[in-house]
């Protein structure tokens, strides 16, 4: 993993601007024990595309003031460029007769807006959208997912 931060990317000092770039070895989370990787509730521990993916993610924000910013992240991430196995129709291995798993793509983006409400009493909206090509690594399977959600919080 990599990247940098620039906390003021204008003269105003109101602007940031955040990248980072991973790269997950297909080995990643992955041993003897658990040769296709740890999992817990069908979710792994680490970083969440796991080994054999590369993401890139940039966020920008805007402070209007210390309890009011306004950030728009997009992610990029590639999934089984590495480590992709040969399987069947029913996504079960097969060395023999199998087709390569596609390589899977998503596109993400969030809208992040945090203001006062009243008093100390802060709220956070943010919406987010993902379009993904050969989801699951399955040729041709399209996904599009989309998120609302709203934080209230209090200053104490």
């Amino acid at each position: 993993m990599a990247g940098f931060f620039v906390p003021d990317l204008t003269a105003s000092g109101k602007d940031d601007l955040r990248f980072e770039f991973f790269y997950g070895n297909p080995a990643l989370y992955t041993d003897i024990k658990f040769p296709l990787g740890y999992a817990y509730k069908g979710m792994n521990p680490g970083h969440s595309q796991q080994g054999g993916s590369i993401e890139f993610f940039l966020r920008y924000s805007h402070w209007f003031s210390v309890r009011n910013n306004l950030a728009l992240e997009y992610f990029h991430t590639e999934r089984g460029n590495e480590g992709r196995v040969k399987v069947d129709a029913d996504g079960e291995y097969d060395p023999t007769n199998g087709s390569l798993q596609a390589v899977e793509r998503k596109n993400a983006a969030r809208l992040f807006w945090n203001l006062p409400l009243c008093g100390d009493t802060d709220v956070n909206l943010m919406y987010g959208w993902e379009r993904i090509h050969n989801f699951d690594m399955v040729q041709g399977e399209k996904r599009t997912n989309q998120i609302f959600k709203v934080d209230i919080s209090y200053r104490y």
